[in-house]
Order: C-alpha cells, then sequence, then structure tokens
C-alpha cells in the first residue's frame, strides 16, 4: 500500500488544495489551509491551521520536516 498525504480538516475547518499542488506522500495538512497551483508540501512537513489560516501562493514550498502553525489572533 502506497503512503499518502494526511489532509483533514479540524473545528469545522478544511483544506483547500489545488488539484496542482504537491503533496509529499509523508506530509500532514491540516484545518484552514489553502494550496495553490505550484505550491508544494515536502516530506514529514506539518501545516496545522486550527487556530487561523495558512496559505501557500503559486510556488510556495514548505521544506522537508517544516510544522507550520500560525499565531493565535489576540483577544
Amino acid at each position: 500500500m502506497a503512503e499518502q498525504a494526511l489532509v483533514t480538516g479540524i473545528g469545522g475547518k478544511e483544506p483547500d488544495v489545488d488539484p496542482d499542488a504537491f503533496l509529499a506522500p509523508t506530509s500532514v495538512v491540516i484545518g484552514e489551509v489553502s494550496l495553490a497551483a505550484g505550491s508544494s508540501v515536502w516530506y514529514q512537513a506539518v501545516l496545522r491551521a486550527d487556530c487561523g489560516p495558512i496559505s501557500l501562493g503559486p510556488t510556495a514550498t514548505s521544506r522537508t520536516t517544516a510544522a507550520c502553525t500560525p499565531t493565535p489572533a489576540s483577544r
């Protein structure tokens, strides 16, 4: 069985992944993440948008083993 990226929602927020974005088989995309055509999320990188959005535009990259999460807004 081939591995594939984990792409899942959290707290009612779902990822929006363009079909032309590259997701490495071991990458993780959670929550309010937007990936444009030509963007890439590499091996073991984690984009966790549980408290705010993350957006990668065309040609943007989240490199191998990167972990990205937004800072919660001040209250």
